[in-house]
């Protein structure tokens, strides 16, 4: 297979002509679902567009670098075409799912500076990639990742306000989880007990409560004390093994709506990082996994999301994540979907070859 090199802003346009059987194939897979050829036509020439290398990936420019651009076509395939694209992504979902053999599913969002206030979503709110709060929108992904490679498979443009609900949603569809928290977030240690009132004869029977009050998990991690933490290693790295010093605590998040008939709370992991440099945990973690889980599992798990901070970095630089100029909600849908087989088109090269990593894109800072 010939060798594809991306730089900082795409393909390079003679590696992506080697490669034209190859995506016209791809890109036939994943636009199957829309009825019309020219639509599907277009897709590929998008998806091109967005592969070749060039600073900007909105329509105008795309559609000036590529031979057979057509900037009315494209505009009416991304802005104003009714077509779409739950089965596009279903079909994506399930060859790179296939592909990829995912260890877990990566819930994570990224933010698109707008300077504007008419695009979808748009909310004066923390933005990461300004490292600020600033006029942005936010969109959340669901990616499969394994430790080899990783695909966004599913984009939406909000964030859940609560991770409370969030995590209680996971638990409801019987779903395993290790969900990064913030170290206010209140739990009762594993040997809480609830203790239920006297009942005075009257009325429903008094639910039985916890006689102390929650903790933060940072109090909690601290209580414990640092001669619980452990040097656990997750992957190698750049520059050699990558490694830092963590706590793993059995603990009973304190959320009403999770307790049992009899007022228990479930008992769930609390994963803390503490390295050896610093007075107290800089990360937190919950998890549902199982209580026989090693730490060196629930490590691993934590840390998949590496991989998805790379995608982020090459789905904007690269392939124009954040280039749709459009207002409407089904345009930047179709944008996204359309940037997201990009990059799946990239991750199958990659894992064809072998090596991940091998092509991966020198790129700034999401």
């Amino acid at each position: 297979m010939a060798r594809m090199q991306i730089r900082e802003y795409g393909v390079r346009a003679a590696d992506l002509e080697a490669q034209r059987v190859a995506l016209i194939e791809f890109a036939a897979e994943m636009y199957r679902p829309l009825v019309r050829c020219d639509q599907r036509a277009k897709g590929e020439q998008y998806v091109r567009g967005l592969l070749l290398e060039g600073r900007r990936k909105s329509i105008q420019p795309m559609a000036a670098r590529l031979a057979d651009g057509d900037e009315e076509g494209l505009q009416q395939f991304i802005t104003d075409s009714p077509w779409d694209d739950v089965p596009v992504r279903r079909r994506l979902a399930r060859r790179m799912t296939a592909e990829i053999e995912p260890e877990g599913w990566i819930v994570d969002d990224t933010g698109l500076p707008k300077d504007g206030r008419f695009s979808p979503g748009v909310a004066h709110q923390y933005c990461g990639a300004l490292g600020k709060t600033a006029n942005c929108q936010v969109l959340v992904s669901v990616n499969t990742a394994s430790d080899r490679a990783s695909c966004p498979l599913q984009w939406r443009l909000f964030v859940p306000e609560d991770i409370t609900a969030f995590r209680a949603g996971l638990e409801e569809r019987d779903l395993e989880y290790v969900v990064q928290v913030k170290g206010v977030t209140s739990a009762q240690p594993a040997d809480a007990v609830p203790v239920a009132p006297e009942c005075q004869g009257r009325g429903r029977p008094p639910v039985a409560r916890y006689p102390e009050k929650p903790s933060s998990l940072k109090q909690l991690v601290l209580g414990a004390g640092r001669e619980q933490v452990c040097t656990v290693g997750w992957r190698e790295g750049d520059r050699g093994p990558l490694q830092s010093r963590f706590i793993a605590l059995r603990v009973r998040p304190a959320n009403d709506a999770q307790r049992d008939d009899h007022g228990v709370l479930p008992e769930r992991w609390l994963l803390a990082e503490w390295p050896a440099e610093k007075d107290e945990p800089v990360k937190y973690w919950l998890s549902n996994l199982p209580a026989d889980t090693a730490l060196s599992d629930l490590v691993r798990l934590a840390k998949l999301r590496w991989r998805v901070e790379h995608d982020y970095r090459e789905l904007k630089q690269c392939l124009g994540l954040d280039h749709y100029e459009g207002r409407t909600f089904c345009g930047l849908h179709h944008h996204l979907t359309s940037v997201t087989i990009a990059h799946a088109f990239l991750t199958s090269y990659r894992l064809a070859r072998g090596d991940p990593d091998a092509v991966r894109p020198q790129t700034a800072a999401a």
